[in-house]
């Protein structure tokens, strides 16, 4: 094992004063690719190995399982201390921890997921005779957790209605009585019970804090208030350290706060400020042009970010006539650049999802194998073949699976129960379920009028399969199910993507002007495309799956208005400045080559980027 010293020689200047910083609190604004892992990793082992503290002592934070295992091995390695003694986590793991060590009281502990989650409350829901439809259900786990997210975890009724929808109270407050009642708690309550619990419990809180000498909390730029409110319910009367990227903060919508950079500053007057500016993955031509990029935002601590590697390809722009011809230029550079050893691994990246689809297409038809990661294929997405199952129903009224999908979303109130009598009269008769639900109707087997609307539907779709175009049938099922505004009762952070895919389904239906089972084989023959298994040289993803990870080349889709900065945000500033730093996160991603294409408007990104280091292709 090297001595401390040649530990420390492995680093460059800043780095190294980082590692060995220890007069108060410190924040290390870490540019991407500037070695931050290794610095934390390195400043734990410093503290174990000539500080003398024990390992038990120095808790460090981070966001994923993943990176927690990553930082928790390096540091075994460079101290040879066994894992079990790191108290090195996610914040999540950490708070159940405090909660099975303090609140339980040496009973066992369960943690409830989402899907633990929805069958609870369904459970509950039924015993309060309430009706839960699947959306509803959804609604109401999304009530919950943004509350909870919030640290309000008051179960007092009359308080409650100035936290959440009042019409989800009760089935609340009966849902956090059973938790209590089967010693169980759920994802939010990880951050929020810890929090509360020490904030009620001084002598606790004094306690928790006396067993840490350090603390560190790796991507700082992902903490959410809630999780500030109990690093700071630790640290009180301790050295902290934390680390980060304000320009690399895109997770706004999921809690994070990057004002939570100046709330650690005025919280810590005077606290030291250490900007690791070297990055080591980039060329020069793709670190200087995203350099110049992340410039145009305010409020930012500064740094000027630079590289000692090869100067490298300038940054290359391809604009497309179509997102059809931009896919194909897509596919045909991976496929024409197979042999190129430095080309790979290639991550191909976008800022919406239904992005993909096009792109999926491509890279099946040029035969370039490649693995999507952090979604789900554009034609097995709930809502695109939600919307797909009305015309094969309309063609094939035999098709039970579509028959139980269209008539499920949009919700209509036709309960299980009322399915069920029509599975029994299908089964029973010897019919599809589609026949048996008009049989249903005709005969009064159910409600009057429960299925009149939906046949409506599918017979006017029949009949206009004949004498309209595809796409225009099927706009006219999405204005007569009201499609858009069911897709809003869904958790907000995905509606805008979902009916994107809604949108781009409807365009994908334009190109086929003859008879629609030719569109209908195209979308069964996708869906049983299988996810590739291996290691695979070609990743889709968004550029938010992508944080933190690496390519040498990087081909970033869809650079334009509208897309990136995405529509909805670009209004605000502070939506603006988001997307800006998705752009930077998803330019430095690349290591060796970085492609930008698009098929519309450029985006005002593009021009953000000094003509030396970019190149339009023809």
């Amino acid at each position: 094992m090297e001595s401390v010293k040649e530990l420390l020689v492995q680093l460059n200047p800043r780095q190294r004063e980082a590692v060995t910083y220890f007069d108060g609190p410190l924040l290390i604004s870490a540019g991407a690719g500037s070695g931050k892992t290794r610095v934390i990793t390195f400043k734990i082992a410093y503290m174990i190995r000539e500080m003398g503290l024990q390992p038990e002592e120095v808790l460090a934070l981070t966001f994923t399982n993943k990176a927690a295992h990553e930082m928790k091995e390096r540091v075994q390695a460079l101290t040879g201390v066994e894992g079990s003694r790191l108290w090195i986590s996610t914040f999540h793991s950490f708070g159940l921890r405090l909660l099975k060590t303090h609140l339980s009281n040496g009973k066992s502990l369960s943690v409830l997921d989402r899907e633990d989650q929805k069958a609870l409350l369904k459970e509950i829901a039924a015993s309060m005779k309430l009706k839960l439809d699947s959306d509803e259900l959804k609604k109401v786990v999304a009530e919950i957790s943004g509350t909870k997210r919030k640290g309000i975890l008051i179960q007092v009724r009359a308080m409650l209605i100035n936290y959440m929808d009042s019409r989800y109270i009760d089935l609340y407050l009966r849902y956090q009585k059973e938790l209590e009642k089967r010693q169980a708690v759920d994802f939010e309550d990880l951050i929020a019970r810890p929090t509360q619990m020490l904030k009620k419990d001084e002598e606790l809180r004094k306690r928790v804090a006396a067993q840490f000498g350090y603390v560190l909390v790796d991507e700082f730029q992902d903490t959410s208030p809630e999780q500030y409110k109990l690093l700071r319910q630790i640290t009180r009367e301790k050295d902290l350290c934390v680390v980060g990227d304000e320009d690399q903060s895109i997770y706004s919508w999921r809690g994070a706060d990057r004002e939570i950079f100046k709330l650690f500053r005025d919280d810590n007057e005077g606290c030291k400020v250490i900007a690791l500016e070297e990055n080591y993955r980039s060329s020069k031509m793709i670190i200087q042009g995203a350099s110049a990029v992340i410039n145009g935002n305010s409020e930012r601590i500064e740094k000027n970010l630079f590289t000692r590697n090869p100067e490298g390809d300038p940054i290359l722009l391809y604009k497309a006539a179509d997102k059809e011809k931009e896919a194909e230029f897509i596919a045909s550079t991976i496929r024409n650049n197979t042999g190129a050893r430095d080309f790979f691994p290639v991550g191909v990246l976008y800022r919406i999802n239904s992005r993909s689809r096009a792109l999926e297409d491509a890279l099946n038809e040029a035969g370039v194998k490649y693995k999507i990661v952090g979604s789900l294929r554009f034609y097995e997405r709930k809502e695109v073949k939600d919307l797909a199952a009305y015309l094969k129903l309309a063609y094939f009224p035999d098709d039970d699976p579509s028959f139980l999908r269209a008539i499920s979303f949009p919700p209509r109130g036709i309960g299980e129960k009322t399915l069920e009598k029509v599975k029994e009269m299908a089964l029973s008769w010897g019919i599809p379920y589609l026949e048996a639900a008009r049989k249903a109707e005709r005969e009064g087997v159910v409600k009057a009028g429960l299925f009149r609307e939906f046949l409506s539907i599918l017979d006017e779709t029949a009949r206009d399969l004949d004498k309209k175009p595809l796409d225009q049938v099927l706009k006219r099922v999405v204005e007569r199910t009201d499609f858009r505004r069911f897709l809003t009762r869904k958790e907000e952070d995905v509606l805008e993507g979902r009916w994107e895919n809604v949108e781009e389904l409807l365009e994908i239906a334009s190109r086929f002007p003859g008879e629609g089972t030719e569109f209908l084989s195209q979308l069964t023959l996708r869906e049983g495309t299988e996810e590739l298994r291996d290691e695979a040289s070609v990743v889709l993803m968004t550029i938010h799956a992508a944080k933190g990870l690496e390519f040498n080349t990087v081909i970033l889709a869809g650079v334009e208005e509208g897309s990136l900065p995405h529509m909805f945000a670009k209004e605000s500033l502070e939506g603006l400045e988001e997307e800006r730093r998705l752009f930077y996160v998803a330019m430095t991603r690349a290591k060796r080559r970085l492609f930008l294409t698009s098929c519309r408007e450029w985006s005002r990104f593009v021009d953000e980027i000094p003509l030396p280091y970019r190149r339009f292709l023809r």
